[in-house]
C-alpha cells in the first residue's frame, strides 16, 4: 500500500506539469500554438490525431521530454519538397483506405 501511494503521488506530481492533460482538442491546439506547435487542419479545427498526440507535443515543445524538428532545417525546399510528398502518399493511402472500409 506505501509503494501504491507513492506511486500515485509520482504519477500525479508527473501529470500535474502537462497543460494538455485532459484537455479536449480544441484546447490542446490553442496551448500548444502557445508553444509555436500547430495541430489544425487547413479549415482552422483540430486535426484528428490531436487528442492522441497533444501530450507528446507539449512535452517536446517544452523540453520535458524529446524534442521538435528544427525549423530552420525544414526550410530546407528539398526536405520541405520530400515532406509533402511524403505527405501526399500517405493521403492517398488514407483516402483509398477510406474507400475500401466503405465497400
Amino acid at each position: 500500500p506505501i509503494y501504491e501511494d507513492m506511486l500515485r503521488e509520482l504519477i500525479e506530481e508527473y501529470e500535474s506539469q502537462f497543460l494538455t492533460a485532459g484537455a479536449a482538442p480544441e484546447e490542446a491546439v490553442k496551448i500548444l500554438l502557445r508553444l509555436g506547435i500547430d495541430f489544425r487542419a487547413e479549415d482552422g479545427h483540430p486535426l484528428n490525431s490531436t487528442r492522441y498526440l497533444q501530450r507528446q507535443a507539449e512535452a517536446a515543445g517544452r523540453g520535458i521530454k524529446g524534442s521538435l524538428p528544427d525549423v530552420e532545417l525544414l526550410r530546407d525546399e528539398k526536405l520541405l519538397a520530400v515532406l509533402l510528398d511524403e505527405r501526399e502518399l500517405f493521403e492517398q493511402d488514407k483516402r483509398q483506405a477510406n474507400k475500401n472500409s466503405i465497400k
